[in-house]
């Protein structure tokens, strides 16, 4: 009995995780329009979320002195 051959193809590639650092709140329409059209240009590239890659988000909100110690966070 032989294994269909799409079964075969298949690879079980890893999920790439992006780091994604905000200076303003998740709320805020500017940082949605962009992460969206990030999103967007990504899928475009045949990056999907959740199949492929995955977004870590952090919000700083309007305390750039946080982003050092998000981005150690971020590593862990």
């Amino acid at each position: 009995m032989a294994r269909p051959l799409c079964a075969i193809a298949q690879s079980s590639a890893p999920v790439r995780r992006i780091g994604v650092f905000f200076g303003v709140a998740a709320s805020d329409p500017q940082r949605q329009s962009r992460f969206g059209a990030l999103r967007n240009g990504l899928q475009d590239l045949r990056w999907t979320e959740g199949h492929n890659v995955r977004f870590e988000l952090r919000h700083a909100v309007g305390n750039s002195d946080r982003f050092p110690i998000m981005v150690a966070m971020a590593g862990e």
